[in-house]
């Protein structure tokens, strides 16, 4: 009897050995940084894949006629890599063209402006001049980087108005995902009063963006590092502690506060159902938003036939669902 009680000791102790040590590896990994960097390089590297797919799917062939594009044009006087644009024209328009900026999503930490051409052609078909922008991904970047860096894209826009015969009575911004969540910031800072404006250190441009549109957002800076939730845990290595920890940084960037700061515009919140990750989000925002009497639309798509999910649209563009709820964008703008 006591033999088998030691034996079953000894492997008590083994299995509580091996526990801790596994315990203190991920907390070794997590305290330098290791385990952070392996969440970031995956996420920055899955937008590859879905560039791929893109190519593999002929989703790059649409929306390709009469459009005038140029790639990779700097916003940015730092000649970072990460503030560049791609600029899409309809061709033989002889009027003034209304302007959309487009901002890509990719959990703050990957994605890409190519990500987000299909759906540029197709609102550049439909008479509009659109500009589909990068901007520096975190870690690298804080929240103030990256809404300063959008802010000098529409500078860019300011600047070359003329050379391009751009309508500035009519410029719109639209995002998916968290490019959804920074349109959402920038509706509030570019309407915000003096303390969230000297926050940001921004002057706004000579013209007023009229409306904004987000597709699939992520909602709320406190969200997304719940440490209670599994998914949204990861944020907490991924944008790493100098921006999680810091307060003030997170308050300032988080539109359940930033909307008191502001004279918050009308915006455009669609979703799906079938977005397991994000709807959840968008439901509560608008709920929020109607509480505060805050003029907005909100639209929830359902299926036709295809498998909707995360940023449909602008992932799959042809698709019927895809084209009204684009459609639905530009009608936004337009009303």
């Amino acid at each position: 009897m006591e033999k088998k009680w030691s034996k079953k000791k000894k492997i008590g102790i083994t299995i509580v050995s091996i526990l801790a040590a596994i315990v203190a590896v991920i907390g070794i990994l997590f305290g330098t940084g290791v385990a952070r960097t392996w969440v970031v390089e995956g996420a920055q590297s899955s937008y590859i894949k879905e560039v791929e797919t893109i190519s593999e799917e002929g989703l790059d062939k649409l929306f390709t006629e009469n459009l005038t594009v140029e790639n990779d044009i700097s916003y940015f006087e730092d000649g970072n890599e990460n503030t560049k644009l791609d600029f899409i024209l309809p061709n033989n328009l002889n009027k003034s063209l209304p302007v959309i900026v487009n901002v890509h999503g990719g959990g703050l930490i990957g994605g890409d402006k190519s990500l987000n051409a299909t759906q540029s052609r197709y609102f550049a078909q439909q008479g509009y001049a659109v500009v589909n922008i990068n901007y520096t991904r975190m870690p690298d970047a804080s929240y103030k980087q990256i809404i300063q860096e959008i802010y000098a894209s529409l500078h860019w826009v300011e600047n070359n108005a003329e050379g391009y015969n751009l309508d500035l009575d009519h410029v719109y911004m639209t995002g998916d995902s968290a490019g959804g969540m920074l349109v959402s910031i920038m509706a509030a800072v570019l309407n915000g009063n003096e303390e969230l404006q000297n926050y940001y250190g921004i002057s706004n441009p000579g013209f007023e963006v009229k409306k904004f549109a987000l597709t699939g957002p992520m909602v709320g800076t406190k969200t997304l590092v719940d440490p209670d939730n599994v998914v949204n845990g990861v944020f907490h290595f991924a944008l790493g502690k100098d921006i999680y920890n810091n307060e003030e940084a997170m308050d300032m960037a988080d539109i359940y506060q930033l909307v008191d700061k502001s004279d918050y515009p009308e915006i455009f919140i669609l979703t799906t159902k079938d977005d397991s990750a994000f709807y959840y989000q968008a439901d509560k925002f608008d709920k929020f938003l109607n509480e505060k009497n805050i003029k907005h639309q909100y639209k929830v798509y359902e299926s036709q036939g295809n498998e909707l999910g995360h940023v449909f649209n602008v992932s799959y563009p042809d698709w019927e669902e895809s084209k009204q709820a684009n459609s639905d964008i530009i009608s936004f703008f337009e009303a």
